[in-house]
């Protein structure tokens, strides 16, 4: 498998993860995305949590309120827990687009592909990769004793996300509790909290090492290293990288204070016991073939520079390019001997250099005469000055409606002479965002003036603040 870019992105980041996105796209850069989103039902269950250590000092009163909240049928108000989630819907759409224009979601563990999978509504091409946590710091070469702590491991973390852990650790904790965090309070619980500078001496002091990542194993495999045991989420997926890990519901505290009691019974989990998956990388798309004509609808006699820029970086060799200043023009040169497929783009269109490549293999290989692609929109500041990006969306199959709407130029090529007499001719699908359009935020075209405004998809989210246009 061939090294490739990756973006890695929480929620706060997807309107810039998109923008990185778009210029690798644009520059023809395979890339990967991982999505750091949270599990909504421990996220749920600690700002319950939260709400409840605020207002409760009583600590049977308290442990009882929390106990409520891991029950199967848990509700806040009228809801029950599961039915609340914590990535908004706009979110949702910017992390669609950007698995669109990906070639892969990575993961450590398939519990993040079922959730993004369940969240986005989406088929997922998924990577699997080996889990890695440079905060973890390295075990000492001998063996350790086991020691008497029971040490949190949360380095990034502040102990508001944390409320449910620290009560259930210390609901029957007989042994001192420390916690690696980025700060916070203790709630009154008998805990000692202490930043990462501590990490070493602590973890070879531990007796048991909770960890609280309810989203990924990177933290729990690199712990087990440290050959002690250990206590993770269920929701990780660490369980199928570990044998003999202990794991608890993060959104249960007691499931919390059962899971620490056995952990400390139980000896450390074995070694890395999952194979490497890889992803096995398609074909390169051709470079050479029958003659493809691309047919440019411009008010000039020569394309802007970002046109032409993406013709020039068009890895099929075999193309000719045709500047039309009308409809008739563009007709006439879609009709012209010579070639044997053909696609039209307006000017300020950018086409991507595998596009053309990855046409003409899906029409080579299926015999029909169309194929389509998805593409990019992006929306530019009608301002003076260089252009600036205000967001962008992808037109592609995972849109609701995408059948019906108005249809993108650069989206399709078409076979010049149609071998098949149906009627309607079948649509090859390529599995490819193909390249991008350029438009202001009232559907003009920012580059071609003769264009009709075509408004109907806009940015999920914005970028904040905008950002210049890379050629």
């Amino acid at each position: 498998m061939s090294a490739v870019e990756w973006i890695d992105t929480d929620i706060a980041g997807l309107a810039d993860a998109l923008y990185r996105g778009a210029n690798f796209a644009r520059e023809g850069i395979p890339f990967d995305v991982r999505f750091r989103f949270p599990n909504d039902r421990s996220t749920v269950a600690n700002l319950a949590a939260r709400d409840i250590v605020a207002r409760d000092a009583d600590p049977r009163s308290r442990l009882a309120a929390f106990d409520a909240l891991g029950a199967h049928d848990a509700r806040l108000g009228t809801r029950i827990l599961e039915d609340f989630s914590t990535v908004p819907m706009a979110p949702r759409g910017t992390a669609r687009d950007l698995l669109a224009l990906a070639r892969a979601l990575r993961v450590s563990a398939n519990t993040q592909w079922w959730r993004a999978t369940f969240a986005l509504d989406m088929p997922l091409r998924r990577i699997l990769v080996r889990p890695t946590d440079a905060l973890v710091p390295a075990p000492p070469a001998a063996p350790l004793a086991r020691g008497e702590r029971v040490v949190v491991w949360a380095p990034q973390r502040r102990t508001d996300d944390l409320v449910l852990i620290l009560a259930g650790v210390c609901a029957e904790a007989d042994a001192p509790v420390d916690v690696v965090c980025a700060g916070g309070s203790t709630f009154g619980y008998d805990v000692t909290l202490h930043d990462g500078a501590a990490a070493s001496r602590l973890l070879a002091e531990a007796a048991v090492i909770v960890t609280t990542e309810a989203e990924n194993p990177d933290a729990d495999v690199a712990l087990a290293r440290w050959g002690l045991p250990l206590c993770s989420p269920s929701t990780s997926g660490a369980n199928m990288w570990l044998r003999g890990l202990t794991t608890y519901r993060p959104w249960s505290r007691a499931d919390i204070t059962l899971a620490v009691s056995i952990a400390r019974g139980q000896p450390a989990p074995s070694d890395i016991i999952f194979p490497d998956v890889t992803l096995i990388d398609d074909p390169e798309p051709a470079t050479d073939g029958p003659l493809v004509r691309i047919i440019v609808r411009s008010d000039n006699e020569r394309p802007c520079a970002l046109t032409s820029d993406s013709l020039a970086r068009l890895r099929y060799a075999v193309c000719e390019v045709v500047v039309c200043g009308s409809d008739r023009d563009a007709e006439a040169a879609a009709r012209a001997d010579g070639a044997v497929y053909t696609v039209t783009i307006e000017d300020g269109d950018a086409l991507y250099p595998a596009s053309i490549g990855r046409f003409v293999d899906a029409l080579e290989r299926s015999g029909e005469d169309r194929a389509r692609g998805d593409a990019l929109i992006t929306y530019l500041a009608e301002a003076p000055g260089p252009p600036m990006a205000l967001g962008h969306a992808v037109a592609g199959a995972h849109q609701p409606g995408d059948a019906e709407r108005e249809p993108i130029a650069l989206r399709t090529m078409v076979r010049r002479v149609p071998l098949n007499s149906r009627p309607a001719p079948l649509t090859v699908r390529v599995a490819a965002v193909v390249g991008s359009v350029h438009r202001f935020i009232d559907g003009r075209s920012a580059f071609f003036s003769a264009a009709p405004a075509r408004a109907d998809l806009f940015p999920a989210t914005r970028l904040s603040p905008p950002q210049p246009l890379r050629a």
